[in-house]
């Protein structure tokens, strides 16, 4: 079968997440240098991308919400992520709001060192490191790079495949390319390495 050059684009990062994204830990260790912003961040394109979040913030945290729930019935990622170790069921619905609000922060806030939204994320980088760690000490399993594309592919996904179900504006690719960008940028600063940031890549393979 003869693909095209965007079908074979995906067809490869598919390939490279699922055999090597697997066993590929979703942090080892975290400290400044690990946690700041990539080489490759456009500020210009960042904020345009928070732009279309705002305007379309309804049907984004909507598509979000569906994506969380997607993730929830099919990840290991799920149980390790909102119930940790106590299983506490209000703790989860407690955790679930945070990051929702932590969602919203990130689409207004500027988005640097010592920022609210900088903070926000190194402290849900945090979590999922101490989670992740926890879990493979029980003998869950670590959180895997994989397992952190599918976390992010909830929250950012939907909004991009099927924007029509959710009433988000697409007429307008530019906005689009940003709205990628915005999410490439929040991966990198969540974990996601390069080679696995699915937001890194043109808008047709990523569609695809």
């Amino acid at each position: 079968m003869n693909l095209n050059k965007a079908e074979e684009k995906a067809n490869n990062f598919l390939l490279n997440i699922i055999l090597k994204g697997n066993s590929k830990p979703c942090d080892e260790y975290l400290n400044h240098q690990s946690f700041s912003l990539p080489l490759w961040y456009d500020e210009q394109k960042f904020k345009r991308g928070q732009k279309y979040c705002l305007e379309n913030r309804s049907g984004i945290l909507l598509s979000s919400f569906y994506g969380g729930i997607s993730v929830i019935c099919d990840s290991k990622t799920a149980s390790v992520l909102i119930r940790g170790k106590s299983k506490d069921k209000k703790l989860a619905k407690t955790r679930g709001i945070s990051t929702g609000l932590s969602v919203f922060l990130w689409f207004k806030d500027e988005i640097k060192p010592g920022s609210r939204s900088f903070e926000s994320l190194k402290r849900i980088r945090k979590i999922h490191l101490n989670a992740s760690r926890a879990a493979d000490g029980n003998k869950i399993g670590f959180i895997t790079q994989y397992d952190m594309l599918l976390q992010h592919f909830a929250a950012m996904g939907y909004a991009l495949i099927k924007p029509q179900f959710f009433g988000i504006s697409y007429d307008c690719n530019e906005d689009r390319e940003a709205y990628l960008h915005f999410y490439a940028v929040i991966g990198n600063l969540l974990g996601i390495k390069d080679e696995f940031n699915l937001c890194l890549h043109e808008l047709e393979v990523v569609e695809m």
